[in-house]
């Protein structure tokens, strides 16, 4: 085993991926098309036809793809399934669908499980359930 210091990760400027698979991406722009990408964090991530574990990005597109968990100042989305959206404003064209959304202000067609209102009601409710389950002392 060596003494030598580990060297920090290099973050690229922007990164495009084609028809690839990787775990984790840092980059200011961050393109992927057929590929999956585990998480990317940068200010603008796209997507097209692939799969996305959970992003992070001040502008987020996502077209023809599936996503886990979706954050973002600004998101738009084309014929994609969600689990998870948060964002500031998010855009929908084409039929589209969200398990959870939560957002400032949506536009376009969108079929979600859950909005806010249901997914705090989902939160109370499991909640109650543990309690009640819970073993007494």
């Amino acid at each position: 085993m060596t003494d030598e210091p580990l060297q920090p990760a290099i973050e690229p400027a922007a990164a495009e991926l084609g028809f690839a698979a990787i775990g984790r991406l840092d980059a200011t722009e961050v393109a992927a098309s057929y590929s999956a990408v585990g998480g990317a964090q940068g200010e603008r991530v796209s997507v097209e036809i692939g799969a996305l574990g959970g992003a992070i990005a001040d502008r987020i597109s996502v077209s023809q793809s599936a996503v886990g968990l979706l954050v973002a100042g600004e998101a738009e989305i084309e014929q994609a399934l969600l689990r998870t959206v948060v964002a500031r404003r998010v855009s929908f064209r084409r039929a589209s669908g969200a398990l959870v959304l939560i957002a400032g202000r949506v536009e376009g067609d969108v079929r979600t499980v859950l909005d806010w209102r249901g997914a705090l009601a989902a939160g109370v409710a499991a909640g109650v359930v543990l309690a009640l389950l819970r073993p007494r002392r």
